[in-house]
């Protein structure tokens, strides 16, 4: 990076095999307006010092095994109009506001960590990131609902059948006690209508 002269507007390494960090001192190229490091094998980072490059205009780090969060001082790239960050390790939240309001989903593709617009992914706690064992315990808890409610269900099945049956016999016994009433009530009134007339007859 030493050699390179910083009068130059455009960087193209793309399709090697370069490997390991980028150099933070590239961050000093005032004048580059693209830049190119796509299809290696870069790890790490992308640097924050690619804030300073006011000039930058096309950014493709795609195809490599960049991990770690986009740089949140990106956004004041105002004139860069091409990003492509596909197909890393990338994580966290995208980057809000300027020209990364502009940017569509396909510059972030194959960075399952990432989240937030213009992705679908919201970010936020889920349950495939919680740790192991709370992972399990949420799971223990769904099971054990689940399972009070294959007994509640048939229990509460079970008490309303029988209440019904319950209720049902009870109404006809009451409506039988009240025929029998009745009809012990027309009994007595003929036999005091009889004992009336006998009464009479006698005198």
């Amino acid at each position: 990076m030493e050699k390179i002269t910083e009068t130059f507007t455009t960087i193209n390494l793309s399709c090697n095999k370069f490997r390991g960090n980028i150099s933070v001192a590239i961050g000093e190229l005032k004048a580059l307006m693209g830049l190119n490091l796509s299809a290696n094998d870069l790890t790490g980072q992308i640097p924050s010092s690619f804030s300073q490059l006011i000039r930058l205009e096309s950014l493709d780090l795609s195809i490599n095994s960049l991990s770690g969060e986009i740089p949140q001082q990106l956004p004041a790239l105002t004139f860069l109009s091409v990003l492509d960050l596909s197909q890393n390790h990338l994580t966290g939240r995208i980057p809000q506001g300027n020209q990364f309001g502009t940017f569509p989903a396909a510059s972030y593709e194959g960075n399952l960590g990432l989240c937030g617009p213009p992705l679908p992914k919201r970010c936020g706690v889920i349950d495939s990131a919680l740790p192991p064992a709370l992972a399990l315990e949420k799971e223990e808890e769904d099971s054990t609902s689940l399972l009070d409610w294959r007994f509640v269900v048939p229990g509460y099945c079970s008490g309303v059948i029988i209440g019904v049956m319950i209720g049902h016999t009870m109404f006809w016994r009451i409506i039988g006690c009240f025929g029998l009433t009745s009809r012990m009530r027309r009994l007595m009134r003929r036999q005091v209508s009889r004992k009336s007339k006998n009464h009479g007859r006698v005198k």
